[in-house]
């Protein structure tokens, strides 16, 4: 029984470091691409343009250069424009305040003569603005903005949540609450637009490393030392899990809203004092933080992944290109294709692939159970726990 134990272990073990190894460099693609960027001003376009965001759009197309959409206005706007910079010139979070302040600033501008209560000329812009809406599309079949035909409901938000507000800064916080619980839905689109980034990735980690799942059973079941090289690994990491959560955990985007919860407060403030001065040093403090956390975060990932695959190499698992090898395995004793060997080469890539997908968070919640299981039962030689 614990041979087989050890089998999956091992099988689970390579599962999951080059899970690992798959989720890091969609994590690198995504932020020298800017897919969180370029996802958020889809989202921002399609709540506020009605620009519709396929389930499966293309990440890597860059917005729509439209000056007369709503959302590429409040992209211009300070607010925001003082978070883009550099390599992350899309900002791939926006807080909820200084997107509620730059929407009320950019609907308020279209009141025309600025007055002296903004709520008033938040709600005289909005106005102006459903006025402008209506008269470019007129009817159900008059879609001028890519696509859309019906007014987006979030104007009608705002209106009921302009009328509730007995102050600008109540309908600041109003309006940065709605933002805060459309941003919830937001993450779980994100998450189903990068699934095909990362299959094409475990895709490519599969053909990389030459991860053939029945080539590696066959190996690991014959080779007992291995096997123990491997199970120790496992055991390692199962009483050491910050090695593999860590690195899940923290992604770029939890680093970037560590940096906007740190300088938030010092913004927020400025804007109150209307020191509009330090609030703009403060957003390109931000800013820079953010462009050195993604020069950091690649640095350090790319030094995770060596780390990763090197702890598989000192136990000499069978991977990587070794075509004198294959070229044997692959051809019949008279010197012609073996399709068979061609087929089962084929699926076990595939099988891996398949499952490198799944995420390492799943292999490694299960690693850690059946690391669990085999220390309950008998080891070779040893007694019941």
């Amino acid at each position: 029984m614990n041979t087989y134990l050890d089998i999956a272990i091992s099988l689970l073990l390579i599962f999951v470091l080059f899970s690992v190894v798959v989720y890091v460099i969609q994590e690198i693609v995504a932020i020298n691409f800017e897919y969180r960027g370029k996802m958020l001003w889809g989202a921002i376009a399609q709540a506020l343009d009605g620009i519709p965001l396929p389930k499966r759009t293309n990440l890597h197309k860059e917005p729509p250069p439209d000056k007369d959409l709503l959302t590429s206005s409040l992209f211009d706007n300070a607010q925001i424009r003082s978070l883009m910079k550099g390599i992350v010139s899309l900002p791939s979070y926006i807080h909820s305040a200084d997107f509620a302040r730059a929407v009320i600033d950019v609907l308020a501008g279209k009141a025309g003569t600025p007055g002296v209560n903004k709520l008033a000329d938040f709600t005289a812009g909005l106005n102006v603005h459903i006025a402008e809406w209506q008269k470019g599309h007129p009817g159900a079949g008059g879609a001028a903005t890519a696509g859309a035909k019906e007014m987006p409901p979030v104007f009608e938000i705002f209106k009921a949540l302009a009328a509730g507000a007995d102050s600008i800064d109540k309908l600041q916080t109003e309006i940065g609450a709605w933002y805060d619980r459309y941003m919830a839905r937001v993450s779980g689109w994100y998450q189903s637009h990068v699934v095909a980034t990362v299959r094409i990735i475990a895709v490519g980690v599969t053909l990389f490393f030459n991860l053939n799942i029945i080539h590696l059973v066959r190996t690991i079941a014959a080779d007992q030392a291995m096997r123990s090289s491997l199970v120790g690994i496992s055991e390692r990491l199962a009483d050491h899990p910050e090695q593999v959560t860590d690195l899940l955990n923290k992604s770029f985007d939890v680093r970037v809203k560590e940096l906007t919860a740190e300088l938030q407060p010092g913004i927020d403030s400025a804007e109150k004092r209307r020191d509009t001065a330090m609030a703009r040093q403060l957003r390109r403090q931000l800013a820079d933080r953010e462009e050195d956390a993604a020069k950091n975060y690649t640095a350090l990932r790319i030094g995770a992944v060596d780390s990763m695959t090197r702890r598989l190499s000192a136990v000499n698992l069978p991977i990587g290109w070794h075509l004198e090898e294959m070229d044997k395995e692959l051809h019949t004793s008279s010197g012609g294709w073996d399709w068979g060997a061609i087929g089962l080469l084929l699926v076990g890539w595939l099988i891996t692939a398949g499952c490198l997908s799944m995420g390492a968070p799943f292999w490694f919640g299960l690693l850690i159970q059946v690391v669990n299981i085999r220390r309950a039962g008998v080891k070779p030689g040893g007694e019941k726990k």
